[in-house]
């Protein structure tokens, strides 16, 4: 398939991608991740254009739908896609979920390829923590843990930028957060409503930190329920 093909295909999907069917969503992903791997240049807004309707979808998912999903996302991260171009927290989220809930009807080839691009995913996610854990100038704990060590230095970075009335209402809302995931989330809104430029790296550094951790964290307990399921 020649480049202008590949563009006109990516085109479409875009435009049709809000009333795909399970199966739809599904077999679209893994006609672009088989392009991928064939070294085709493959439209990763296009690809996101579909993943994001993961959520609408994956409840109407069977067996087949999930393992094709998963595998072709983990084909685009092995083929050198960023995983946060490819999918979303959210979608990830529903199609593990919806995978927890289809594992016992999916044949031997699905689950080893389920599992294989779960574990595909999950590794690319923690090198991107790593790498980025690695590059702080001054890597430092923080009194407020959050899911990740990426995540953490993150949003010290954020919480140091920010103007002093700002900064302490928020450490006074993550010294009162009960939870991990409660201080992510209080994080993640002070940065998702801070419009300035002058916070603007930060600001990037920190959503994709948090979406990181998001998905390690989501990975993780796929994992468990994978294991857990196979033992019964």
């Amino acid at each position: 398939m020649d480049a202008a093909a590949v563009r006109a295909v990516s085109a479409a999907a875009v435009g049709v991608a809000g009333v795909m069917k399970p199966q739809d969503v599904s077999n679209t992903l893994w006609a672009v991740a088989k392009l991928s791997e064939k070294g085709v240049d493959v439209d990763a807004a296009a690809v996101r254009a579909v993943s994001n309707e993961a959520p609408r979808v994956a409840g109407g998912m069977n067996a087949q739908d999930v393992a094709t999903t998963m595998w072709s996302w983990g084909t685009l991260v092995a083929n050198g896609f960023q995983f946060t171009s490819v999918f979303g927290e959210s979608s990830w989220r529903a199609v593990v979920t919806r995978a927890r809930e289809v594992h016992l009807h999916m044949n031997a080839l699905d689950k080893r390829m389920t599992q294989r691009r779960l574990d595909v995913i999950k590794r690319a996610v923690e090198e991107t923590e790593t790498k980025n854990v690695a590059s702080e100038p001054n890597p430092h704990p923080t009194s407020e843990r959050a899911s990740s060590s990426t995540f953490r230095a993150a949003g010290e970075r954020w919480l140091s930028k920010l103007p002093d009335g700002k900064r302490a209402k928020l450490e006074s809302a993550l010294s009162a957060a009960q939870t991990d995931p409660a201080k992510l989330g209080l994080l993640v809104a002070s940065a998702e409503a801070d419009t300035t430029k002058v916070r603007a790296a930060e600001r990037a550094i920190l959503l994709e930190a948090a979406a990181a951790a998001a998905l390690l964290a989501c990975s993780q307990e796929a994992t468990r329920g994978f294991l857990a399921q196979r033992r019964r």
